[in-house]
């Protein structure tokens, strides 16, 4: 008998589902591309939780390294800031003004590929994620307090064209909450205001299209300034990816016996 007749009543299972959802992302490929949004209330944090996330494609790294995040008033030397950006040895460092320190990951970003991180503090802890690996936390009670100064600007400086950033930014989001406590297997689907266990959200970028590049879907709808960012249809949810279930191995042993066989007999 064909081996398959005995499996009649077996079905066929699919290996999860297929993330293909249309949104794309913001393209850099000049010094002097940026977006940014206004300062106000909703990026003072005071001394509690917050998060900043996004996904980020670079091409490749400027001398000094390239911007992902920063946060800042109008004099970057006597002003409390956060600086965010991907060093030239592709580890993501962050530097804190007020304890005025750098912290680093211990994983690499990669280049020409789709990467996660999120910049995180909670209960006076500040943590880089990337790629879901949680790097070591560091103590920081810095008060962003003084609403008024603080723009945030994703991809540059702003007042220098160095550490710009080269490649592809999609999905950025900050919130006033902490919502990544451990490493965590990384979500590939778009975010929302709720999605990913945030709450809370103060800015939502998600460019599903060029007339929607800049806009800002969370609750506070800010005017995003654009100079000169574009439109790509590349975006880390594109793909195909599926999640695996679980697979249990069933193994036998089977020993054989010595068989005389006459005509009529018959054997399984």
């Amino acid at each position: 008998m064909p081996i398959l007749g005995s499996l009649a009543s077996a079905s066929v299972q699919s290996f999860g589902s297929r993330g293909l959802v249309p949104t794309g992302s913001a393209l850099y490929n000049s010094v002097f591309d940026s977006l940014s949004a206004p300062a106000g209330t909703q990026f003072q944090y005071g001394t509690g939780d917050f998060t900043v996330e996004m996904w980020f494609y670079p091409t490749s790294i400027s001398a000094y390294g390239s911007t992902l995040f920063r946060q800042r008033g109008a004099n970057y030397y006597t002003q409390r800031y956060l600086f965010l950006w991907i060093h030239p040895n592709r580890q993501i460092f962050l530097q804190v003004a007020g304890n005025d320190y750098f912290i680093g990951t211990a994983n690499l970003c990669d280049l020409n590929a789709w990467n996660h991180v999120a910049l995180v503090r909670r209960s006076g802890q500040i943590q880089i994620f990337l790629n879901g690996y949680a790097n070591t936390p560091r103590a920081n009670t810095t008060n962003f307090s003084d609403a008024v100064v603080y723009n945030v600007m994703f991809g540059s400086l702003g007042f220098s064209t160095d550490y710009f950033f080269a490649g592809n930014l999609s999905n950025i989001r900050i919130a006033k909450s902490a919502y990544y406590i451990t490493s965590f297997v990384l979500d590939r689907t778009p975010f929302t205001r709720t999605s990913q266990g945030a709450t809370n959200v103060q800015l939502l970028l998600n460019f599903k299209n060029s007339t929607g590049l800049a806009t800002d879907s969370s609750a506070n709808a800010l005017t995003i300034t654009n100079s000169n960012v574009t439109y790509s249809a590349l975006t880390p949810f594109s793909g195909a990816f599926v999640t695996p279930p679980v697979v249990n191995a069933a193994t036998a042993t089977v020993t054989p016996t010595t068989l005389n066989p006459n005509s009529a007999d018959s054997s399984t």
